[in-house]
C-alpha cells in the first residue's frame, strides 16, 4: 500500500495526486484545508479549497489561482480522488479525504469536533489512515463548556462595563472573534451585550464574509468609528493577538483586557499575561475530542501532525491503536 502522505522540505505532498496539502513554502499546487495564515500562505500559484473557504483565502492571499470543491463533493486529480468535509474549525474548514486504488486516507486539518453556531458541524469520515492535529494534544487540555466560558465572559463584561471601562477581548480575526461574537449574542442576551461591539479592520471584513454564509452576528462597528469620548458608553472592542502590547490598546482605557485562547488553560501562561486576564476558548480539539474521534473512526493507523504528537501516540499504543509518523522524501 503506498503511502498518500509524505513529507517533503515544502511540507505534506501527495505523491498519487502531485500535490501538498497545506504547504509551509509556495509550491504550484495546493490544497488548502482553511483560512489562517499558518495553513494558507501566500506564495502559492494555484490552489484548491472548500467552496466557503475560497472568499477568505482570496481576500488573504495573494494565489492568482483558485478552484473550489463543495462539501462532500469528489474530484478525480491525476490519480487520486479528493473530497473535503467540515472540520468545525472556522468558517469553511475542511478535512481532506484522499482515496486511491488501495486505501483511503483522511487529513484532519485544525479541526473540533463540538458544534457551534459559527461554522458548519463536525462530519466524522472513515479511513484506513487518519492524519489528525494534535494542537492540544496533552490530558491537561480539557476545554470547559460553551456555556460555561460565556458565563465567564458575561461576568467579565458586566463588571467592566459597570466600572464604566471597555472591555478589550485579543482574538484572532479569523474564526476566534466570529465565534464569539455568536456568543455573546447567544448567550448575553439582546438587552445584555454591548451596544456599542468595535472590531479590526480585519476582522470586520471577515465578518462580512461570515455574514454573506448566513451566519448571524451582531453589528460591528469598524475601530477606525471609535468615539475616544464616548465615556458614558462602554464598548466591546476586539483586536489582534499581535497588537496586545502596541500603543494602539491604550487608546481605549480604561479597559478591562481578554485574552482568548485554549494556551489560557495554563496557569503559567495566564501569569505571564500582565494586566490580561485569560479566557481559554479553542477552535482546535482538545485531549478528549482527539481520543473521541480514534474511537469514531476506527482507522488502522493514527498519525499525529503538530503539537505534541508524541505524548499522543504513545497514549493511542496503550490503548491498542496503531500509530505511525509521516515517512520523508527528497524525491
Amino acid at each position: 500500500m503506498k503511502d498518500l502522505i509524505v513529507l517533503k522540505k515544502e511540507g505534506m505532498y501527495c505523491p498519487l495526486g502531485k500535490f501538498f496539502l497545506d504547504p509551509i513554502l509556495p509550491v504550484d499546487k495546493a490544497v488548502i484545508s482553511h483560512g489562517h495564515a499558518d495553513h494558507a500562505r501566500n506564495g502559492n500559484r494555484n490552489i484548491l479549497c472548500s467552496a466557503k473557504s475560497m472568499r477568505i483565502i482570496k481576500q488573504r492571499t495573494d494565489a492568482p489561482n483558485l478552484q473550489s470543491l463543495e462539501f462532500g463533493r469528489e474530484l478525480t486529480i491525476n490519480d487520486i480522488k479528493l473530497s473535503f468535509f467540515p472540520a468545525s474549525h472556522v468558517l469553511g474548514a475542511s478535512q481532506i479525504r484522499l482515496r486511491s486504488k488501495d486505501s483511503t486516507w483522511v487529513y484532519t486539518g485544525d479541526f473540533r469536533l463540538v458544534k457551534d453556531s459559527s461554522c458548519d458541524e463536525f462530519e466524522p469520515v472513515k479511513s484506513d489512515v487518519l492524519v489528525m492535529e494534535s494542537t492540544f494534544g496533552l490530558p491537561i487540555f480539557q476545554w470547559k463548556r460553551e456555556d460555561v466560558l460565556f458565563k465567564e465572559l458575561t461576568d467579565i463584561w458586566q463588571s467592566a462595563s459597570s466600572g464604566k471601562k471597555n472591555l478589550i477581548l485579543y482574538c484572532y480575526s479569523l474564526g476566534k472573534a466570529q465565534r464569539v461574537l455568536c456568543g455573546i449574542k447567544k448567550y448575553l442576551g439582546s438587552g445584555s451585550y454591548p451596544t456599542q461591539i468595535y472590531v479590526h479592520k480585519n476582522c470586520y471584513d471577515i465578518c462580512r464574509i461570515y455574514k454573506s454564509f448566513g451566519i448571524s452576528l451582531p453589528e460591528v462597528k469598524k475601530l477606525e468609528d471609535y468615539d475616544i469620548y464616548e465615556k458614558n458608553q462602554p464598548s466591546l472592542i476586539i483586536l489582534p493577538p499581535a497588537l496586545k502590547r502596541t500603543q494602539q490598546a491604550k487608546k481605549y482605557r480604561p479597559s478591562v483586557r481578554v485574552f482568548v485562547s485554549g494556551w489560557m488553560a495554563i496557569r503559567g501562561n495566564r501569569r505571564r499575561e500582565t494586566g490580561c486576564k485569560g479566557l481559554a476558548l479553542s477552535d482546535h480539539a482538545d485531549w478528549s475530542e482527539l481520543n473521541e474521534l480514534v474511537n469514531i473512526t476506527k482507522p488502522q493507523t493514527v498519525i499525529a501532525v503538530h503539537g505534541k504528537t508524541s505524548i499522543l501516540a504513545r497514549y493511542l499504543n496503550e490503548k491498542g491503536v496503531n500509530t505511525d509518523r509521516l515517512k520523508r522524501t527528497s524525491l
